[in-house]
C-alpha cells in the first residue's frame, strides 16, 4: 500500500468554499492582537501633559456685537424718523439716536445723507420751541444740533434768535418785578430821582444880590401904626415937649 500525506483540514467558509483552518488561525491572531492593543491605549495614560491650545477667536465673533448694536441703531433710526420723532422727545429721537451711530463709525456716507434729509425738519421743530418760549427745551436741542458736527446758516440763525428770545424774557422779569412793587417804594424813588431837578429850579428862580434890594412900600395901616399915642382923655398932662432946648 502507499501512503498519503494527510490533507490539511478545511473549514467550509460562508461562499461555501473550505478555508484551510491555519488561515483562520492566523486572522484569529490578527484581530486577537488589534483588541489588546485597543484595551492597552484606553488605559494608558500619557507620558507628558499636552497642553490645550486656545482656538483662535474669528474676527466675525469679535464683530458680532458691534454689528448687532448698529442694527438695533439704524432700525430705532428709521423708526423715529417714521414715528416723526425727529428732535423730541430729548431722549429718545432720531438726532441722538444719529449721534450715537455716528459715534459706532457706521457708513458715513449713509449718515450724512440721512442726516441732510431730516436736519431742515428739526430746525423746524427748534423753531417751533421758541414760538411757544420753552426756551429751556430749545437750548437743549440746538445742542443737539451741535453734536451732529454739520455746520449750517439755519444754525447761526437759531442761536440768535434763542439769544433774543432770553433777552426778552429776561426784560419781562425786570418790569414785572417793577410792577409788583410797592407804591411807596416806587414814589421814593421817583422822589428821589426829582429831587436835583426841582433843587435847580429854585436856585435859578432866586434873586440876584448884585441888583438893588427893593423896600416894601409903606401903607397907610402901616403909617397909622407908627404915629404916637394920643393922650388920653382928661389929662392934665401935655404932650412932652420934643424941640430942642434954645442954647443960652
Amino acid at each position: 500500500m502507499s501512503s498519503r500525506t494527510p490533507a490539511s483540514p478545511l473549514v467550509p467558509n460562508f461562499t461555501g468554499h473550505a478555508l484551510p483552518i491555519w488561515l483562520l488561525a492566523i486572522a484569529g491572531l490578527l484581530v486577537l492582537s488589534l483588541v489588546i492593543a485597543q484595551l492597552l491605549g484606553a488605559f494608558r495614560s500619557p507620558a507628558t501633559p499636552t497642553s490645550v491650545q486656545p482656538q483662535p477667536v474669528q474676527a466675525s465673533t469679535l464683530d458680532l456685537s458691534d454689528n448687532t448694536d448698529r442694527r438695533l441703531l439704524s432700525d430705532a433710526l428709521q423708526a423715529a424718523i417714521a414715528d416723526n420723532r425727529i428732535l423730541s422727545p430729548l431722549d429718545d429721537n432720531a438726532i441722538a439716536t444719529l449721534i450715537q451711530l455716528q459715534a459706532s463709525e457706521v457708513d458715513a456716507a449713509w449718515l450724512q445723507t440721512t442726516l441732510l434729509e431730516i436736519y431742515p425738519l428739526a430746525v423746524q421743530v427748534v423753531e417751533g420751541s421758541l414760538d411757544r418760549e420753552d426756551l429751556d427745551l430749545a437750548a437743549a436741542q440746538i445742542a443737539l444740533l451741535e453734536r451732529t458736527g454739520h455746520a449750517s446758516a439755519s444754525l447761526d440763525l437759531l442761536h440768535e434768535k434763542l439769544a433774543r428770545a432770553l433777552r426778552k424774557q429776561d426784560l419781562d422779569s425786570l418790569r414785572a418785578a417793577a410792577s409788583a412793587a410797592p407804591e411807596s417804594a416806587t414814589s421814593a424813588v421817583i422822589s428821589t430821582a426829582s429831587a436835583p431837578a426841582i433843587f435847580d429850579t429854585a436856585v435859578a428862580n432866586a434873586p440876584s444880590n448884585d441888583g438893588p434890594i427893593a423896600t416894601p412900600a409903606i401903607t397907610a395901616n402901616a403909617r397909622s401904626s407908627n404915629s404916637l399915642p394920643s393922650p388920653p382923655e382928661g389929662g392934665s398932662s401935655a404932650a412932652p415937649d420934643r424941640r430942642p432946648a434954645e442954647s443960652v
